[in-house]
């Protein structure tokens, strides 16, 4: 009696089929984020909002690096039609975030920009704004912000000093002033 083993080629594909399945239903595309904090206080150090929607579509590409990585143009056009809405969606966001702010709030301003995030998780702009608002209450969590915003943004740029400057603020918080004077010296030579 002759016994059929199955061939090689067979049981692997199967293999990475299955593999394949296992790995696409394990992701999850929820990250945490911190939860609101109710009181706002502090200087008001804003960073603007880009003039037009080129310069912020050409930041993102510079940000990502995705510009030329990719050789197909018209997959290229189409990734940065998307990077270019998702930025326009969150500096939309920014302002309701803004205007929820000034209406009193807070805990509305921070679901804005958290929201924002989502969409453009490499917005320094954004990470400086939620660290403002978290610093009145978190200033752990408000240097966490100032670092990834300083991170993400090139140097003497609006968003990079503004997150120097919250770092700065932070520190001076948590009870080390001359951390603090030492950033704020340094950066308002820069700022004006």
């Amino acid at each position: 009696m002759i016994v059929r083993q199955r061939s090689a080629p067979q049981f692997s594909s199967r293999l990475r089929l299955i593999a394949l399945a296992a790995l696409l239903c394990g992701c999850e595309s929820n990250p945490s984020v911190a939860p609101p904090l109710e009181s706002s206080r502090g200087p008001d150090l804003r960073v603007p909002l880009p003039i037009d929607e080129g310069a912020a579509a050409s930041a993102e590409e510079s940000s990502t690096g995705d510009s030329d990585s990719n050789p197909d143009p018209g997959t290229a056009g189409r990734a940065s039609a998307t990077r270019r809405a998702a930025t326009n969606a969150s500096f939309a966001l920014l302002d309701e975030s803004r205007a929820a702010l000034e209406a009193g709030d807070r805990t509305a301003a921070i679901g804005h920009i958290e929201r924002a995030l989502r969409l453009s998780p490499r917005e320094a702009t954004l990470w400086v704004e939620l660290g403002r608002l978290q610093l009145p209450d978190d200033p752990g969590a408000a240097q966490r912000f100032a670092r990834k915003a300083i991170a993400l943004s090139d140097q003497n740029t609006p968003a990079y000093v503004a997150a120097w400057l919250l770092l700065a603020d932070a520190k001076e918080q948590e009870g080390d002033p001359a951390a603090a004077t030492s950033i704020r010296d340094r950066f308002s030579r820069v700022n004006g």
